[in-house]
């Protein structure tokens, strides 16, 4: 009974002192932001997209979509045949298109440029990149990876989960 009546104070005292502090520490974020950014990537170009993380906590970005551009024909190109439609029969995965990589990151936005602080260079379809993040002024980087991997336009849309 006594060591009870012990653990029960001593439970009371770290509590009273835990109310002193900073009371945003203890509290969860309240809402997720999401918003979606897209546009087009040239060959060794660059995007920012800016945001605003108004709350401390956790911050994501997905890439929702990355399509190529198909290169036009030459004037001079033979019409492709469109009678029949490519044989898949020997190699199932012929009509599986291989991905498309494209440089994707996050940094802080000046107003004028995005200083990235963590960035990957293989992002396709559903990759993302996460942290914590505190309250600030951020953006979305994407760009190309090598300088020439991107060798026709693609267009791209992201999603930006923040609080």
């Amino acid at each position: 009974m006594q060591r009870a009546a012990f653990l029960l104070s001593s439970f009371l005292i770290i509590s009273a002192g835990a109310a002193g502090c900073d009371r945003r520490a203890l509290t969860a974020p309240t809402q997720v932001v999401s918003e979606q950014f897209s546009g087009q990537l040239a060959q060794q170009g660059a995007n920012a997209h800016p945001f605003t993380v108004q709350e401390d906590g956790p911050v994501s970005i997905t890439v929702l979509s990355v399509v190529r551009e198909t290169p036009p024909l030459p004037e001079d190109a033979p019409a492709p045949d469109t009678s029949q439609p490519p044989s898949t029969e020997d190699d199932p995965t012929a009509a599986i298109p291989p991905p498309i990589y494209i440089g994707l990151g996050i940094g802080t936005w000046d107003g004028v440029t995005c200083g990235v602080i963590a960035r990957r260079t293989d992002a396709s379809l559903l990759s993302s990149i996460s942290g914590t993040a505190v309250a600030g002024n951020f953006c979305v980087s994407v760009f190309d990876p090598g300088g020439d991997v991107v060798t026709h336009p693609v267009n791209y849309q992201l999603e930006v989960n923040h609080y």
